[in-house]
C-alpha cells in the first residue's frame, strides 16, 4: 500500500521508502502531516501558555494556551514547571527592592512590544535589586531576559540571602535569555541582580526562579506565582506505528542529565516502557527498545548529544533483530534478542513516556514511521541530514 500524499520534505523520500512510510511530522503549528497514510493528525495539548523563539522573527512569543511553540530546531517540548517570582517583567513595583539603582518600566521587551521590560540603571557602584521567595528547601535555578544598554562593567547574579555566590553573566547589546546559578540547593531564595559599574544600564525582563536541576524557558508572572503545564504531543498509534517497522527522528536537548529524556514511546506492557526510541542519558545518544520482560531490555549507545544540536536516530525493528542508526551509518551490533514492542497503548506518546515520565527537555524537529524494516542502507542515508 503506497502512500498518497508526499509534499515537503517528504519529497526526499526515495521511491522505495514512500512504499513503506506511515506518518511524517514537521515543525506546523497545524501539526498537519506532511505525508500520511496512516489516520488522524497528531493532537499537542498543553492547558497554560508558553514562550517561544520565533524562527523567522527572532522575537519571542508569549503564546496562549495550546499554541504550538515552534523554534528554530523544532517544536520545544519541556516539562511543566513554576516560576515563583512575582511580577517578573515589571521590576519597579513589588516585591522587588532597589538600592542605588533606578528600574523604569518603560522598554521594549525581546517580543518587540513597547513598555514591556525594565531599565534597570546604576546610580552607584554595586547597585542592587532584589525579590525574596518563600519556599521550601530544594534545588532551585534561576534565568532571566537581558541586554545590555551603556556601560562594560560586570553584571552579576545570585540566588542566597547572604550576599555570597554571585555569579558574572555574560551580558551583550542583544536581548537573550541568560541562565544565573543552575541545581543550587536553597531554602528561601532571593533573585538579585547586582550591577557593579556605577552609570552601567541593563533591560531586563521575563525573570525566573524555578525548583529544578535546570532552567526552562521563561514563564510570565503578574501578582503571583505562576506554572506552565507539560507540553503533550500523541499521535493514535493504530494504522502510524506499525510492528514490525522503523522509526526515524531528528530531536535535540536544552540541556543534558543524568537521566534518560524519551524522544517517542510507543507503547507500554509487563511493567516497562516498551518501544522507547531515542533516549538521551548524559552525554550519550541512546537508541533503545524494550521488550515486555526487564530481560528483553534493549539499549544502544553511540551517538553523542551536543546540547543545542540537532540529532539524528533512526531504529528498525522485528521480532528479534534490531538495528540503530545515527549519523550515517549503524551503531552497536544488531540484536538478536530483544522482544518487539506489542504497541498495547493507544497512542503514541512525544517528548515523554506515557503522561509525562522521563520528559524531553529540547525540541522535535522530525519524526518518520515506516511500516517496515529499514535496511542498513536505507537507515544510514536517512540519518545522515538533520534537516
Amino acid at each position: 500500500m503506497k502512500a498518497t500524499s508526499f509534499g515537503g520534505y517528504a519529497a526526499s523520500l526515495d521511491d522505495d521508502e514512500k512504499d513503506y512510510v506511515t506518518y511524517v511530522i514537521t515543525p506546523n503549528a497545524t501539526l498537519t502531516p506532511d505525508a500520511a497514510r496512516g489516520s488522524g493528525v497528531a493532537t499537542f495539548t498543553r492547558t497554560t501558555g508558553r514562550t517561544y523563539v520565533n524562527p523567522t522573527t527572532g522575537l519571542l512569543v508569549r503564546g496562549i494556551s495550546g499554541e504550538v511553540g515552534i523554534e528554530a530546531n523544532g517544536i520545544i517540548m519541556e516539562p511543566a514547571a513554576t516560576n515563583d517570582l512575582q511580577n517578573n517583567d515589571k521590576l519597579s513595583g513589588t516585591p522587588w527592592i532597589a538600592t542605588n539603582m533606578t528600574a523604569a518600566f518603560t522598554s521594549t521587551g525581546p517580543d518587540g512590544v513597547a513598555n514591556n521590560a525594565t531599565r534597570l540603571t546604576a546610580t552607584s557602584a554595586n547597585a542592587t535589586i532584589y525579590a525574596d521567595i518563600t519556599s521550601s528547601n530544594a534545588a532551585r535555578s534561576q534565568s532571566l531576559w537581558i541586554r545590555r544598554i551603556t556601560g562594560t562593567g560586570n553584571i552579576d547574579m545570585t540566588i542566597t540571602r547572604d550576599g555570597s555566590m554571585w555569579l558574572t553573566l555574560t551580558v551583550t547589546g542583544s536581548w537573550m535569555q541568560v541562565l544565573g546559578l543552575q541545581n543550587i540547593t536553597a531554602k528561601d531564595p532571593r533573585f538579585a541582580i547586582r550591577i557593579v559599574t556605577s552609570g552601567d544600564a541593563v533591560d531586563v525582563c521575563l525573570c525566573q526562579d524555578e525548583a529544578g536541576v535546570t532552567s526552562t524557558s521563561a514563564i510570565i508572572t503578574g501578582g503571583g506565582v505562576v506554572t506552565r503545564n507539560r507540553d503533550a504531543l500523541t499521535l493514535v498509534s493504530a494504522g502510524n506505528v506499525m510492528y514490525p517497522g522503523s522509526l526515524f527522528t531528528i530531536s535535540d536537548v536544552n540541556f543534558v542529565s543524568g537521566g534518560a529524556q524519551y524522544t517517542i514511546t510507543t507503547g507500554s506492557g509487563g511493567g516497562i516502557t516498551q518501544g522507547v526510541h531515542n533516549s538521551m542519558t548524559a552525554t550519550t545518544g541512546v537508541s533503545g527498545m524494550a521488550g515486555t520482560t526487564a530481560s528483553a531490555q534493549w539499549n544502544i549507545a553511540g551517538a553523542t548529544f551536543v546540547v543545542g544540536t540537532r540529532l539524528a536516530l533512526g531504529q528498525s525493528y522485528t521480532t528479534n533483530l534490531t538495528k540503530a542508526f545515527s549519523s550515517g551509518k549503524q551503531v552497536g551490533a544488531t540484536d538478536t534478542v530483544c522482544a518487539m514492542p506489542d504497541g498495547s497503548t493507544a497512542n503514541t506518546t512525544f517528548g515523554a513516556v506515557g503522561s509525562g515520565g522521563s520528559p524531553l527537555r529540547g525540541h522535535v524537529y522530525r519524526v518518520i514511521f515506516y511500516a517496515a524494516p529499514l535496511s542498513v542502507v536505507d537507515g544510514s542515508v536517512r540519518t545522515a541530514s538533520t534537516l
